[in-house]
């Protein structure tokens, strides 16, 4: 609970949200390079192609396979922080730095919100079905303290998603007129 009040009182005081959402961004970078280039694997079973596709669809950068390919993880890892950081920084000066911080305050407090509200309701059927645990020879409270912290890592992380997949999406005004012009010419 404070974790969560914590963040939406620094976005409601105006705080640095360019850095918090920078801060979300590195993680869904590093899990991407986890689930696409695994350490586990050989090189040649890499799918560079679903990480180009990633890309493309989260961050709206684009990568060339070849180039990928003839690279480590650790410098594809870098490559696309910097593509991303480029493509983050062309969309604030398409709608505005002013508008970007405002899109920015918007979304994270709305995910914040809807994710919060979603755990805590998660945390009410935990509650009432924990008696069971004790059926399976595990002790309810620490069950509990378990499953409750999962459940949070999980909304946090589905907080992160979202904010990151949506803050590159979203279109202001003029440039979402202008978009949808484009489409039906």
């Amino acid at each position: 609970r404070k974790i969560i009040y914590g963040q939406r009182q620094d976005i409601l005081e105006g705080k640095d949200v360019r850095a918090m959402v920078d801060q979300m961004i590195e993680p869904a970078i590093g899990t991407a390079i986890d689930l696409y280039l695994p350490v586990e694997v050989k090189k040649a079973e890499y799918d560079f192609a679903g990480l180009v596709d990633w890309g493309k669809r989260k961050f709206g950068i684009a990568l060339m396979d070849g180039a990928l390919r003839s690279s480590t993880p650790e410098e594809i890892e870098t490559l696309i922080r910097s593509e991303v950081k480029k493509a983050y920084e062309e969309h604030e000066k398409k709608v505005g730095t002013e508008n970007m911080r405002s899109t920015e305050r918007y979304l994270l407090l709305d995910r914040i919100d809807v994710k919060w509200k979603d755990h805590l309701a998660t945390i009410d059927h935990l509650r009432g079905a924990i008696g069971l645990r004790s059926l399976g020879q595990q002790d309810p409270k620490v069950a509990y303290k378990r499953e409750g912290y999962e459940l949070f890592e999980t909304m946090l992380e589905s907080i992160r998603d979202e904010v990151t997949d949506l803050i590159f999406k979203v279109r202001l005004g003029r440039e979402a007129e202008e978009a949808m012009d484009h489409r039906w010419q």
